[in-house]
């Protein structure tokens, strides 16, 4: 095979390019790795001067457990988000704002999948738009036919999207962002590169949205399982006296509740632990806590923390590789699989 050239810039280690590195040949397969390694580098650059900023969204910069990230870390998840963003016409700025690592895969808004859409001479509009139903119509460049996709309110009631407070107060854009996703990903599938969710798909569906299972018997589980608490505020004293002045009651100690971006964690490490549906995961959750949950949005910051940790251990060590599918998630967006 013939060895190709490369440029070098100044100060460079690598030598020269038309002889061998490492013990490799300069083919065109070892040149295109030196060049994404030097995007790495680049895109390391730019995440460390980002991470030290204010400019990175709170998503990227916060754990699952609501601590915010070092910077080494930041500027390394930052770099990624970066390169993701590359991939799919996104400047550096736009894709720290707009993608997000979901359990090591990156996610991207509904918005910024129409936005990359429209910019490739594509057509989107939203054709009618009401509490009860949203419609968003597509179509492709050069094509004479629109593709429209409806989601409705009845729609989601089936699917227990609704149990989402977001869908009362705010039902337009929750339709919204599920035409408009479901849209994108059949139709512009070569567009998005396989974005394996759409931000809306992890944060606005399953925050909460899981029916209740009867409440076990004993209260907290120990040993191998994770072991959850809950402060409770002291029993107020009573007065040695009838009619005695009463004593003011101790203050009931603040709980600070699971953020939404613990609950994404959750319901991520839920589905790759193997418990997709949400019965699974409602099951799965009030197994370890002992107690009666009306969605996700009840467990506590540390109840959320000891959750994700407990369940990204339940994960298979030998599991396949996931094979992207684009039929496949075409058929769950349209509600057609669990």
């Amino acid at each position: 095979m013939s060895e190709i050239a490369v440029p070098q810039s100044p100060g460079s280690d690598l030598g020269h390019m038309g002889s061998p590195v490492g013990g490799l040949p300069q083919t065109a397969a070892v040149v295109q790795l030196q060049e994404w390694a030097a995007e790495l580098s680049a895109a390391h650059q730019l995440g460390a001067a980002l991470a030290a900023s204010n400019f990175l969204p709170k998503g990227l910069c916060e754990l699952s457990n609501g601590a915010r990230k070092s910077e080494p870390q930041l500027a390394a998840d930052a770099a990624a988000v970066i390169l993701a963003g590359k991939s799919v016409g996104l400047d550096p700025m736009q894709s720290v704002q707009n993608i997000f690592p979901v359990y090591g895969m990156p996610s991207m808004y509904a918005r910024t999948m129409g936005a990359l859409v429209i910019a490739q001479g594509h057509e989107v509009r939203r054709t009618s738009a009401t509490d009860e139903a949203v419609t968003y119509s597509v179509r492709r460049k050069g094509d004479a036919d629109w593709q429209s996709f409806t989601w409705t309110i009845e729609r989601a009631k089936k699917a227990e999207y609704t149990k989402n407070k977001k869908y009362q107060s705010d039902p337009i854009a929750m339709l919204g962002a599920k035409a408009l996703s479901e849209a994108c990903r059949v139709v512009f599938s070569d567009i998005l590169l396989g974005m394996p969710y759409s931000v809306e798909e992890m944060e606005l569906e399953d925050m909460g949205e899981v029916p209740a299972p009867k409440a076990k018997a004993e209260p907290v589980k120990t040993g191998a399982k994770a072991t959850v608490k809950r402060r409770t505020a002291p029993a107020p004293a009573l007065p040695d006296v009838v009619n005695q002045a009463p004593t003011p009651e101790p203050e009931v100690a603040t709980v600070e509740m699971a953020s939404p971006e613990q609950i994404t964690h959750l319901i991520v490490a839920l589905k790759a632990a193997g418990h997709i549906t949400n019965e699974a995961k409602a099951a799965a959750v009030q197994e370890q806590v002992g107690r009666t949950l009306g969605g996700f949005q009840d467990l506590t910051v540390d109840e959320a923390a000891g959750l994700v940790d407990f369940f990204n251990q339940e994960v298979p060590q030998a599991a396949e590789p996931t094979v992207l599918d684009p039929a496949a998630d075409a058929a769950w967006l349209a509600g057609q699989t669990a």
